[in-house]
């Protein structure tokens, strides 16, 4: 099975969607990545299970210093957007 695949997402922020590559050989993890787009922070969860089918989640931040891609964009509500992958090579 691969070890690197890729998403659609849909920004929290901004709404647009946007493809990605995730890495599922580390096992499940959080990290950082910017909207390719509007370029405000999106947080992605990945969670992987034992047979590398995996989950991802996109968040919003709704840290002070990242208020200003919400106060541009919209009055951010931390909505959350599910993208499942299940996939086998």
């Amino acid at each position: 099975k691969r070890m690197w695949d890729s998403v659609e997402i849909m920004c929290p922020y901004c709404g647009e969607f946007q493809q990605t590559d995730v890495d599922i050989s580390a096992g499940s993890q959080e990290y950082w990545q910017d909207c390719q787009v509007c370029c405000c922070p999106i947080l992605f969860e990945l969670t992987v299970h034992e047979d590398r089918e995996y989950f991802v989640t996109v968040k919003e931040t709704m840290n002070n210093h990242e208020l200003s891609c919400v106060d541009r964009l919209r009055a951010g509500d931390g909505l959350n957007f599910d993208i499942i992958g299940i996939r086998s090579y």
